[in-house]
């Protein structure tokens, strides 16, 4: 029996045999069509965020030529946006641009998106990416305020991810922002409030609220133990006996998750509802799908 490993060379890697659900339709509550593929270019994330669960941190990369031959491949199959699941698709902003001239060396067209972080983004990086197709990014904003970025080591300030924003504003491309409430040095629910109010300053086309889920392995889970927050050895209890009322735990030293979840929804329904956000929203619509998935999130915002 071969023991379980990590592959450093991803290239020794066969795509996915998409010829066997070339008949199934997968798609994006975010995208254009329900012909979507999703890519990944690479494995491992070098950061060092307090909050993150990636067990191999060593970063691993697909070669430019290699990932392109998917798309390629995806194209052919009929496919016409694809998604680049990568954890960090855009490591440097040189990659980014390798990308970009092969995918107009070979003259391909389809819409894209990517996964990605605001310290390595760059203007150029991104007119680039817009210019061979891309049409959104997703980025871990988390918090917002310098403070609260430094605690969870994102590498990056409220100036840049300001910045970013604003160059992808200027591209015309869209932007998800990804956030989290729910960190310790979130002590009353006004301390919440003021990072949902960044984020809404900020104005990306989407915006995503979680709850900080605190994970084996990660420093926010040890800090947590440390402060009994959390019963020493509970995730390995599980494993040796896994029960279906096993719950992740959340930090609440300062908010129950009562008071997470109801500062969770007041969040979506501050971002959305918004009157400008929604008039935005209709007049950005460019399809009949488009409509039809805006809508059904519009709905399901409100139940």
């Amino acid at each position: 029996m071969v023991p379980p490993a990590y592959i450093e060379n991803l290239d020794e890697l066969p795509f996915p045999d998409r010829s066997i659900i070339k008949d199934i339709k997968y798609n994006s509550i975010l995208g254009l069509t329900d012909k979507l593929a999703t890519i990944i270019t690479s494995r491992g994330c070098p950061y060092k965020c307090t909050f993150c669960d990636v067990p191999y941190k060593k970063y691993r990369k697909r070669s430019i030529k290699s990932v392109v031959n998917e798309v390629e491949e995806c194209l052919k199959l009929g496919y016409e946006e694809v998604h680049f699941y990568d954890d960090l698709f855009n490591i440097t902003p040189e990659r980014v641009i390798e990308f970009c001239n092969e995918v107009e060396r070979r003259k391909l067209k389809f819409h894209w998106d990517f996964r990605g972080r605001v310290n390595t983004a760059t203007k150029e990086s991104l007119r680039r990416a817009k210019k061979a197709g891309c049409r959104m990014v997703s980025f871990g904003v988390e918090t917002g305020s310098n403070e609260g970025l430094k605690y969870v080591q994102k590498s990056t300030t409220v100036e840049k991810i300001k910045e970013v924003f604003k160059w992808c504003k200027e591209l015309h491309i869209k932007t998800i922002a990804d956030y989290m409430i729910g960190f310790p040095f979130e002590k009353t629910k006004e301390d919440v409030r003021k990072n949902i109010d960044f984020l809404i300053k900020l104005d990306p086309d989407y915006a995503q609220f979680a709850i900080l889920c605190l994970y084996p392995n990660t420093v926010l889970f040890n800090q947590a133990v440390e402060k009994g927050l959390i019963k020493k050895g509970k995730w390995e209890s599980y494993a040796l006996n896994p029960k279906t009322d096993f719950v992740i735990d959340h930090w609440e030293e300062h908010l129950s998750t009562a008071e997470l979840v109801e500062l969770q929804k007041e969040a979506y329904k501050k971002y959305y509802l918004r009157f400008s956000y929604i008039i935005k929203s209709i007049f950005g619509i460019r399809s009949f799908y488009e409509f039809k998935t805006k809508l059904k999130a519009f709905i399901k915002l409100f139940q």
